[in-house]
Order: C-alpha cells, then sequence, then structure tokens
C-alpha cells in the first residue's frame, strides 16, 4: 500500500509539471535500430561524465539492488530469526523514507540536489555498510538489531531517493534529446540485465559468507566504485 501511494503521489505530482514545447523538431528516426543503437552507444562513450554516471548506476543495480531479495531475509530472517510477520516492517520503513524525501524534494525546489550526489552515494552505502557490520556487533541482541535495522532503511530510503532523482535529472538534462529515447532505453535493458546477476552474485556470496558480510563487500565496492566515477 506504501508503494502504491508513494506512485500515485508521483504521478499526482507531474500531472503539475509545465512541459516546454521544443522550437522545432529534433532528430528523425532513422528506420535501422542497430543503427539508433550504435548511436546510442557511441553517444554514451564519447560523453565522459555520463559514461561515468551510467557505470555507475550500473555498479549499484550489481551490487545492492537484491537487498530485498538476498540481504534483508538472510539478515532478518536467516542470521537473527526474527519472526516472519515482522519482515514487511523494514520495506514499509524504506517506503515511508521515499514518501518523506520525495515531499522535501518537491517543497524545497532551490536546493541544489545534483552538488550533494557523491557524499549522499557515499553516506547511503555507510548506512548500509552500517547495517552489515551491527548486525555482526548485535548477535545476542537480536530485536534491538531490528529496530536499528527499520531506523536505518527509514534513512536509507530518503538518501535513495536523494540520489535517484537527481541522477536521473542530470541525464535528462545533460543528454541531447534526440538520444534520450535511445539512452534511457540502453540503460533500462542494461539495468535489467545487471540485476539478475546482481542477484545470483550475491546469492552465492551471502553462501560463503553470510548476508551481513556479503552487505559489508558489496557497499565497500560500492563506495570505491563512486569515489572513482563521481
Amino acid at each position: 500500500m506504501i508503494v502504491a501511494a508513494a506512485y500515485f503521489l508521483s504521478a499526482l505530482q507531474e500531472c503539475f509539471i509545465i512541459y516546454q514545447k521544443p522550437d522545432k523538431r529534433v532528430g528523425l528516426k532513422s528506420g535501422n535500430w542497430r543503427r539508433d543503437l550504435a548511436d546510442g552507444i557511441s553517444y554514451v562513450k564519447n560523453s565522459p561524465m555520463v559514461l561515468r554516471l551510467f557505470m555507475l548506476v550500473m555498479a549499484l543495480n550489481f551490487f545492492v539492488a537484491n537487498a530485498d531479495e538476498i540481504i534483508n531475509p538472510g539478515i532478518i530472517i536467516q542470521i537473527h530469526h526474527i519472526p516472519q510477520h515482522l519482515f514487511g516492517m523494514i520495506s514499509t520503513a524504506a517506503g515511508f523514507g521515499t514518501i518523506v524525501a520525495g515531499f522535501f524534494i518537491y517543497k524545497n525546489t532551490k536546493i541544489d540536489m545534483k552538488s550533494a550526489l557523491k557524499k549522499n552515494m557515499i553516506f547511503n552505502s555507510v548506512l548500509m555498510l552500517g547495517l552489515g557490520v551491527l548486525s555482526l556487533l548485535f548477535m545476542k541482541y537480536p530485536m534491538i538489531y531490528f529496530l536499528i535495522y527499520v531506523v536505518l532503511n527509514f534513512m536509507i530510503g530518503i538518501i535513495t531517493t536523494c540520489v535517484n532523482v537527481p541522477l536521473s535529472s542530470y541525464f535528462q538534462v545533460q543528454v541531447p534529446i534526440e538520444y534520450q529515447g535511445r539512452f534511457f532505453a540502453l540503460l533500462t535493458v542494461a539495468s535489467g540485465l545487471l540485476i539478475p546477476l546482481g542477484i545470483s552474485y550475491t546469492g552465492l556470496l551471502a553462501e560463503m559468507v553470510g548476508a551481513d558480510v556479503a552487505y559489508i563487500i558489496n557497499n565497500i565496492c560500492v563506495i570505491v566504485i563512486v569515489c572513482l566515477c563521481v
């Protein structure tokens, strides 16, 4: 219900967006999807900052988009044996965080979210890494850890939204309009391929070292990639 409400509010906000019509028509379709795809890939390769952020999005999808499938149930249910009927509070907390961040961004249009993009990405990964470390420290206190997990997931929901929104807007501003369809199609396809690969990789890693240690390793990788790409 929380996620459905968030989508509804997002759609409602879009109804009030004022779009400006372009003064002239942008490039026509070539009719050759191979050429269109090659043009899109060529644009990404020849735009250093777009390429770095593109690779960063791929890394995020690979390393941290698997939390709901692998990390959360692995840590909460398998390691700390929290009752399953409480497990939904984690996603609910993240959903509330997303809604709070959405209202904050909507009401504070003068704040430059892009300037804090790198810091927010690193802070987000530090919070996730911290959940992995705290899991090792609070083995004897599962309910206390669960409460910490819920609170930090609320914060992660806020920070994740503060990362995704400016990142998407950057692509929309920087990518020429005649390339946007091909660029976002490429981004969606690549993300769709890397998410299941990331789930498989994290699942194998969690089996070997535990879900909490896997969470630590994945977010260390993300922090290194962010420092290199942004």
